[in-house]
């Protein structure tokens, strides 16, 4: 996967071809081959490179046997592209971002969870900005996910990066990375960043700097995060590793060479003048989703510009949340504040009740889905009505 450019990416793209279908592919690092559907002949697909207020165009071509839906994850719009490519068939999809950041597109049946072997259809989006120089690179790192069954039974969990068994760049001396972390699959992405790491995009959107609690990121499904990196003064590597293997380096950076010139490049991103500085919680309209219960086809009905307060409820298993369409905070215990982030996925742990706000300035359906991690059950799907 090339690197982001994204002093090239300027106005409308030409058309990006995504052609899905089935077909045998080996598994990196493994004896292994799959019969699954791939984009491009590939387990993960492209990166899309495009800017904000830009058009991007794409040409879906739709090899399987199952109509497929087409979704950007973190996209904020009541019309996102939806709609189904048909099965066999090829159909020209159009969206406009309306924010720089990370974020990622996926194809998927209605009735196909894509969990177990399966690759799911996936990969990155990059979306550029007018905003000050952060690092002097960027680097992107999508996650794949795989848990693969042996003869004996046994099962063996294989992350992938960009679609292959790591990810090698070199850098210079004293040179800082924006990596642009992206998590493709329906599994959690659990990551022990290096020393010094400072997190300044979560889902898509800028946040003040923080350092990841124990220098371990935990990226729910689809999830993103954006992390500055300063190399050191001193030739070495710096590694970004799986933290459930941690033998097993995801990232390897390989610094060397002669120090970077002085530059000024700033310490953060600036905030998304588009979401709002407040969220009023007095006249919020509110609604409840426990786990394992089975979820109504409207959870709420909200006016335009009414904030929504969603009130999860663990249950007894590790379930991942998603929102489309929406960035949303993650408030407080006592509704006295949130947390100085935005988000649109979250793991939800057994036991743990999450409350998240969001203001929806556009009438629409905008869909709520909560997915058990561990011990199956069904994905429990609702929509946000907004008139």
């Amino acid at each position: 996967m090339a690197r982001p450019d994204l002093a090239s990416a300027q106005g409308a793209s030409p058309p990006i071809l995504l052609a899905i279908k089935p077909g045998e592919w080996a598994v990196p690092g493994t004896s292994q081959t799959l019969l699954a559907p791939l984009i491009n002949g590939a387990a993960a697909g492209p990166l899309v490179n495009t800017v904000a207020g830009a058009e991007t165009i794409l040409d879906i071509s739709n090899g399987t046997a199952a109509a497929l839906r087409f979704s950007v994850q973190g996209l904020r719009s009541s019309i996102a592209p939806d709609e189904p490519v048909p099965a066999g068939q090829t159909r020209t999809i159009r969206f406009t971002a309306p924010d720089a950041g990370t974020f990622v597109y996926r194809f998927h049946a209605e009735a196909e969870e894509n969990v177990g072997e399966t690759v799911l259809l996936a990969g990155p989006v990059i979306v550029g900005g007018n905003d000050p120089a952060v690092a002097d690179r960027d680097i992107c790192a999508a996650f794949s996910i795989l848990n693969l069954a042996g003869e004996d039974g046994s099962r063996r969990r294989l992350v992938l990066v960009n679609g292959g068994p790591a990810l090698s760049v070199s850098a210079r001396l004293g040179e800082r990375l924006r990596l642009r972390l992206a998590n493709l699959a329906e599994d959690v992405a659990p990551l022990r960043l290096p020393e010094g790491a400072r997190i300044i995009a979560l889902d898509g959107q800028p946040c003040a700097p923080f350092p990841p609690l124990d220098n371990v990121l935990l990226l729910p499904p689809l999830g993103r995060a954006d992390i500055l990196l300063d190399m050191p003064a001193l030739p070495g590597d710096v590694v970004v590793k799986d933290d459930l293997t941690p033998d097993h380096v995801l990232v390897r950076i390989a610094v060397a060479g002669e120090p970077v010139a002085a530059r000024t490049l700033a310490d953060r991103l600036p905030d998304n003048p588009r979401l709002p500085a407040k969220i009023p919680l007095k006249s919020a309209v509110r609604a409840n989703l426990p786990t394992g219960q089975p979820a109504p086809e409207v959870l709420v009905n909200a006016r335009k510009g009414q904030t929504v307060v969603l009130t999860v409820s663990g249950g007894k298993v590790l379930t991942a949340l998603r929102l489309e369409g929406v960035s949303a905070r993650h408030l407080d215990t006592m509704d006295d504040g949130w947390k100085p982030w935005w988000l649109d996925t979250q793991l939800i742990f057994p036991g743990e009740t999450s409350r998240l706000a969001f203001v929806i300035d556009s009438a629409g359906r905008y869909p709520v889905i909560l997915q058990p991690l561990e011990g199956g059950g069904p994905t429990l799907r609702s929509v946000v009505q907004v008139d």
